[in-house]
This record gives structure tokens, sequence and C-alpha cells, in this order.
């Protein structure tokens, strides 16, 4: 579900290339979601969620180490 929200959400104005390129935390993940909500995006508190825990898990630093295993 957290890819789905994602490309929903963040397509709109960001490429994939963004977070994959990151490589953040959950905490971090949820403040850069934050600050695009203070800039305008019409996200709910679930969503912002839903797209952090997927961020950190697939594109944080425990993914990048997963991914290299």
């Amino acid at each position: 579900p957290g890819k789905e929200v994602l490309m929903n959400k963040c397509f709109q104005c960001h490429g994939e290339k963004m977070w994959k390129d990151l490589k953040q935390d959950r905490r971090k993940w949820e403040g850069v979601l934050y600050r695009m909500v203070g800039r305008g995006a019409l996200w709910t508190g679930d969503e912002i969620n839903t797209m952090a825990t997927y961020l950190a898990t697939g594109f944080g630093q425990q993914g990048e180490k997963t991914a290299t295993k």
C-alpha cells in the first residue's frame, strides 16, 4: 500500500530518483513528508505514516544494506 500512496501523492511533483538517492531512516522520511505538507501537500497523517514506513523499508539505510547482501 505504501508504494501506491507514494506514486499517487509524490509523482505529481517528483520523480523516483528523489527518494532512491536519499537513503534516510523513517524519522527523517517523515520529516521530509511533513515539510511537503508545509509547502501545500494535502496528505493525511495515515498517508504520511504509510509513505514514511514504505520509504524507510525500501529506500532507507537498512534497505540499502539489505539490497547489497
